[in-house]
């Protein structure tokens, strides 16, 4: 006696998509922005799923993202600060996540980004160690 097909496709799909859920290492599929020409920052040749989406976590796991430095080429490996960015990072707040990838191309973003661009600065200027830093030779 067989089974129906129907029967046996509910028993594969979920089997395949359950497959993906074991996955330990945490830079699986990500790939190191730090050796693209952008940098960190999302171009729409790099990142043509997602680009103009504003809900990155649609298809980025907020759990998942800065867990691991994923940079592992050459100099750039150990390169991310991520102490750091989880200071600044936001799973909650997909907009924390434009000082260092950029606007992805989200109209408005661009705004949001150059007016952080501007805090930072300013930030920059006015912190005495900062100053310090920079008034040495």
């Amino acid at each position: 006696m067989t089974l129906p097909r129907i029967p046996m496709l509910s028993l594969l799909i979920p089997a395949l998509l359950l497959a993906g859920c074991g996955q330990t290492d945490p830079c699986a599929g990500v790939r190191d922005l730090a050796t693209s020409p952008a940098g960190l920052t999302l171009t729409q040749v790099e990142h043509p799923a997602g680009w103009g989406h504003s809900e990155c976590f649609q298809c980025h796991q907020a759990w998942r993202i800065h867990t691991a430095d994923c940079n592992s080429f050459g100099d750039t490996a150990g390169l991310i600060d991520l102490a750091a960015v989880a200071e600044q990072a936001d799973p909650q707040d997909t907009t924390s996540c434009i000082p260092c990838h950029g606007d992805n191309g989200v109209e408005g973003w661009d705004a949001l980004l150059a007016a952080l661009l501007a805090d930072m600065q300013a930030d920059t200027q006015t912190d005495p160690q900062t100053a310090d830093r920079e008034a040495q030779p």
